[in-house]
């Protein structure tokens, strides 16, 4: 389904209709991964945060996506959003995502607004926990990448997600071996995995939120 024209108003109104969670993160995960959750009394997952920016860009929003560094432990590489683990005294995942946007790309959190969350998504091979935190900027942000962390910041416009044709399968490398899985990919950058997962949810929030209407 091509989808265009969405608005920051019409994202506020839809996250906050019942999210598919699950539903869609199924869609786009690797061959042979599940999303079964483990008991956090046995398995001690860690818990993180990441940040999914929007912006304005010529009447258009844009995701704010980052390359991340080859020399990272977890998942060298790959394209993910802004984030990372909570740390001790760190209260909500809000405050996580917000000290990991500023650190890796040099978001200023004085210049954005935070507008909510969708479901979260846990991933078995790095055993992290991730909770979404949904965020606005008016204007194209002033970032800076933090090159021990960051090896390329990408601004990719909303509707490009909604178009079946960047929608497919790829082999990609995991770790020491390779797994073929969905993905989208728009202009050489492939983006699978918990990201695409998320992705996918906010798709199809806005989609099931246009076929309530």
């Amino acid at each position: 389904m091509l989808i265009d024209n969405i608005t920051i108003d019409e994202i506020k109104v839809a996250i906050k209709k019942s999210l598919p969670g699950k539903i869609a993160h199924l869609k786009m995960i690797p061959k042979d991964r599940t999303l079964v959750v483990p008991d956090k009394n046995i398995s001690k997952y860690i818990d993180s945060a990441v940040l999914i920016l929007l912006f304005n860009n010529a009447n258009n929003l844009y995701f704010c996506l980052i390359k991340r560094s080859l020399n990272l432990k977890y998942h060298p590489g790959q394209i993910s959003f802004p984030g990372g683990k909570i740390e001790k005294g760190e209260s909500d995942y809000t405050i996580t995502a917000l000290r990991e946007a500023d650190e890796e790309i040099g978001l200023d959190p004085n210049k954005i607004e935070i507008i909510g969350n969708i479901s979260s998504v846990y991933i078995p091979v790095s055993n992290f926990m991730i909770y979404p935190v949904l965020a606005y900027s008016e204007e194209i942000p002033n970032l800076k990448v933090n090159e021990s962390e960051v090896d390329e910041i990408i601004y990719l416009p909303i509707y490009e997600f909604f178009d079946p044709v960047n929608i497919t399968e790829e082999i990609v490398k995991s770790g020491s071996s390779t797994i073929k899985t969905p993905c989208y990919k728009i202009n050489d950058y492939i983006i699978w995995g918990a990201t695409a997962m998320l992705i996918n949810e906010f798709c199809e929030i806005i989609i099931n939120h246009r076929k309530s209407r």
